[in-house]
């Protein structure tokens, strides 16, 4: 008796399921790249954002402690931000008998 391996076209099938796998992990992967990209990006501009507010706030607080007087509001461009920085006197307080001029920057 003659027996048939009657299995033609089966590995053809594994091939092509393989590779629709591998191509869509491929997929998901550059597409993670690509979030992972973005991420990274966004933070750094987060973070001159911060730099350059903080520096607005210091050079604010630098001009009141140097004068004792509210400026004019300033306008400065920094790493490409623009930043606006106002003073406003609240008035003066005492504390302890130690008189304080409290400053909203």
């Amino acid at each position: 008796m003659q027996k048939f391996n009657n299995h033609n076209g089966f590995t053809i099938v594994q091939a092509i399921f393989i590779i629709v796998v591998l191509g869509m992990l491929g997929t998901f992967m550059v597409t993670l790249s690509g979030v992972q990209q973005n991420i990274a990006s966004q933070a750094l501009l987060q973070t001159r954002a911060y730099q350059a507010a903080r520096s607005g706030l210091e050079w604010g607080a630098k001009s009141v402690t140097d004068s004792s007087l509210c400026f004019a509001p300033a306008v400065f461009n920094l790493d490409g931000y623009s930043l606006s920085v106002s003073c406003s006197n609240l008035g003066s307080y005492d504390e302890a008998g130690t008189s304080y001029n409290v400053y909203n920057l």
